[in-house]
Formats: C-alpha cells, sequence, structure tokens
C-alpha cells in the first residue's frame, strides 16, 4: 500500500428535521496524503450562528484524489444541536447588616 495524495474540504450541514440538509458552511480547500491504515483530518467550523429551526447538523468531507482520478463524499452521523439558553433570575433583595 502506498500514500495517496488529495485535497479535501469539509462542510457543515443543517436541518431543521434530520432528513433535508442545507449546507451552511465550508472549510477551504486543503491538500492531504491519505497513509494506509487511516488519516485523521484536522480542522474546526469555530462559533457558528445556525439559523432557528435548524436542530441537528452533520459534516459532509469531500476528497478529491490528486489528478482528479476521483471524488468522495463522507458523512458523519446527524447529531441534535446543543443549544444554551439562559434564564434571569429575580433580583436578590438587599442584605441585612
Amino acid at each position: 500500500m502506498t500514500a495517496i495524495s488529495a485535497t479535501y474540504f469539509a462542510t457543515l450541514e443543517v436541518s431543521p428535521d434530520n432528513v433535508s440538509y442545507t449546507p451552511f458552511a465550508t472549510t477551504p480547500s486543503q491538500p492531504i496524503v491519505l497513509l494506509p491504515g487511516g488519516t485523521s483530518v484536522p480542522g474546526t467550523f469555530g462559533s457558528q450562528s445556525i439559523p432557528i429551526g435548524n436542530v441537528y447538523y452533520r459534516v459532509r468531507l469531500t476528497v478529491t484524489l490528486a489528478n482528479n482520478c476521483g471524488t468522495f463524499n463522507f458523512l458523519s452521523v446527524s447529531n441534535f444541536i446543543c443549544t444554551v439558553s439562559y434564564t434571569q433570575l429575580p433580583n436578590r433583595p438587599p442584605p441585612d447588616h
């Protein structure tokens, strides 16, 4: 087995129903060397403001082999978007002195 040169980019996809997905953010295309036995792909999407109503996400990795010999798409497992909500607490009475 030999190493294979390729390029890749990742796309963050969002969905309201875990059925139909819409591309939301995409990383720049990057070179990568695919090694026998597996290769990790680095990168993040950073902080994203997902539009209200979209409650699921997944990541699509698109890999194009050198010389355009083939393009492959890999999908992550979909997951529920974790949201943080804040509740304002009532004002505390001043302490007794």
